[in-house]
């Protein structure tokens, strides 16, 4: 758009010096209303032209006389921009432009332009995790939590640091590849060498508190856009809730199991408690005693009576 516009600033440039070149400037003058006519002659050698004086008037006259005005002529100049290859395409045709311009155009088309480039808001992120659990252990009370994540780095140069998660990440194993795990004032971190994808593996471990019958385990996992956490957990006929609330599913699986499915996204930490179905209104077993103690000294001894009475309310 700018080398189009820079064109024909300079045709309309050369057509008007052309034009006004060509023609001499005329000049008409026209009296008002009241003043007398003027009339303006051209000489016959060219010269400036003669103007006959004016016809005498009174000093009344001349106060209410206004000054003759002088009119410019304006001239049109018409550019034709169909056919301008037709225009310059015989040889000795040009455009006249100012060189700065010239060199504007010049290096719009040889320069390479430099890109103004925008930071990320962030060095890196995790853009999807996939969890999945059992129950291992002695009496069922560890929850083995294996973890997938998806991390991006967007720095173009040098170590992009990507937080995981300030507390509570109990991991076991832990496969990087080219990032390295490391442990901070924050927190766990991941730090990457280099810009692109990498896929983080690790094995979490989590303690299952057991109490009549009820299961609960607090889990502490990174954040990322999309996560998705299964768990399989022993025998059917489950009830389930999590904290925060989260949409779940759960479905039997062989071996008389149960798989258990929620997503999640904003939360770091939750709860999951599990029971079986109709436990959660049983009462606790209510058993009262009375007791009666009788004590009296006898030569040599004391004697002591105690007598037990048990009421058994609920069973």
């Amino acid at each position: 758009m700018s080398r189009s516009l820079s064109l024909t600033a300079a045709i309309i440039f050369v057509s008007s010096a052309l034009a006004f070149s060509q023609e001499p400037p005329s000049t008409e003058i026209r009296p008002d209303a009241t003043a007398s006519t003027t009339e303006v002659t051209p000489s016959a050698d060219n010269s400036l032209p003669t103007v006959p004086p004016a016809s005498q008037t009174t000093p009344s006259d001349s106060a209410t006389e206004a000054e003759p005005t002088i009119v410019r002529s304006e001239r049109s100049v018409y550019v034709p921009y169909e056919d301008l290859e037709k225009l310059f395409e015989e040889e000795g045709r040009g455009v006249f432009l100012p060189y700065k311009e010239f060199l504007d155009l010049w290096n719009e088309l040889t320069l390479e332009q430099e890109e103004v480039k925008v930071q990320p808001p962030a060095d890196g992120v995790v853009t999807s995790a996939n969890y999945t659990a059992t129950v291992e252990g002695a009496d069922d009370q560890v929850l083995a939590v294996e973890a997938v994540l998806e991390v991006e780095s967007f720095k173009d140069e040098g170590w992009a640091v990507v937080p995981l998660i300030k507390a509570g990440l109990h991991i076991a194993e832990a496969e990087t590849g080219e990032a390295t795990l490391h442990l901070g004032q924050n927190g766990y971190e991941l730090l990457l060498p280099r810009k692109g994808n990498y896929q983080i593996r690790l094995l979490l471990y989590a303690k299952i508190a057991q109490s009549a019958g009820r299961n609960q385990v607090v889990i502490n996992l990174p954040r990322a856009g999309v996560s998705k956490f299964e768990a399989t957990l022993p025998e059917t006929g489950w009830d389930f809730e999590i904290k925060p609330g989260a949409a779940y599913s759960t479905q039997p699986v062989e071996g008389d199991r149960t798989r258990l499915s929620f997503f999640f996204g904003e939360t770091e930490s939750f709860d999951i408690v599990w029971q079986k179905q109709g436990e959660e209104s049983s009462l606790q077993p209510l058993l009262f005693v009375e007791t009666e103690q009788y004590s009296r000294v006898i030569p040599g001894a004391l004697q002591t009576d105690i007598s037990l009475n048990y009421r058994i309310l609920r069973a």
